[in-house]
Formats: structure tokens, sequence, C-alpha cells
């Protein structure tokens, strides 16, 4: 994904930030989340939920009063 926004992109500076570290300059935040590959019972989950993780790192990108994309890698509907 981050090497398809770069080619996406090539006049523009893009950083990847694990965490959700915002730079300072940054005009947009593009956040890519989703669940690990899973086949068959390996995908089986009690809840839809994000993973908690992945709902801070999209809180802080939107704490930085930048526009956010998400992109969702996901095998069903997620809440």
């Amino acid at each position: 994904m981050l090497q398809a926004i770069k080619k996406a992109v090539p006049a523009a500076t893009v950083t990847y930030a694990k965490a959700g570290d915002v730079p300072r300059d940054a005009q947009v935040g593009i956040v890519v989340i989703g669940e690990q590959p899973y086949a068959e019972m390996k995908g089986d989950r009690k809840s839809l939920d994000l993973d908690p993780a992945d709902v801070d790192t999209v809180r802080k990108v939107k704490e930085a009063g930048i526009p956010v994309v998400l992109v969702l890698f996901s095998g069903r509907p997620m809440i």
C-alpha cells in the first residue's frame, strides 16, 4: 500500500509512521488498517469490532486536525 501511494503522488512527500505520529506539515492522513489474513475457521471471531490499537491510531491521526482517509482491509464488514 505504501509503495502504491508513493507511486500515485510522486510530487508529494509521503511519510510512514506505524504509530500514527503525524508530521507537523502533513496535509492529509492515510490510515491503513485491517484483519490479519485468515482462512476458514482460523478467522472466526466473537466480535466484529476493529482492533483497539487500530482505533487508537485513527483517533491519533484525527486529533492532528487534518483530513483522514481510512483504508480497511477486511474479509467481512467490521464495526
